[in-house]
């Protein structure tokens, strides 16, 4: 894929919310959960200054308020099997410290593959 947000823009694939079979848990969690894959160069500020964004490929990130859906607000990017998001820095909630995870580590490699990928084209 050759995909390269502008601005403020970040490429987001969602990470599914993990259910258990065996005990039901209900989650007050409004927000969408994702890993940047990859990031625009930043926004302009008053001065015409890019100020470059706080999220980074592998970051697993918060976005959303609850009352916008991923299908309705977010633009869709589908490459084969796989279907990211484009949000804006401003949906971000917050960030996850925790990057130990398995899922984050294997993102991660998975982010820094495609932003090597993009930066040779």
């Amino acid at each position: 894929m050759n995909f390269r947000p502008l601005r403020d823009h970040i490429l987001v694939e969602p990470i599914e919310r993990e259910h258990s079979s065996t005990l039901a848990v209900i989650s007050h969690e409004k927000h969408a959960r994702g890993i940047v894959i990859a990031v625009g160069p930043g926004k302009c500020d008053k001065r015409g200054r890019i100020q470059p964004l706080d999220a980074k490929p592998g970051d697993i990130v918060h976005f959303g308020d609850g009352t916008k859906t991923l299908d309705n607000c977010y633009a869709k990017v589908v490459d084969g099997a796989k279907i990211y998001r484009v949000i804006q820095e401003a949906d971000i909630a917050y960030v996850e410290d925790s990057q130990i995870d398995l899922i984050g580590a294997k993102h991660a490699e998975l982010a820094h593959s495609f932003a090597q990928e993009n930066s040779a084209a």
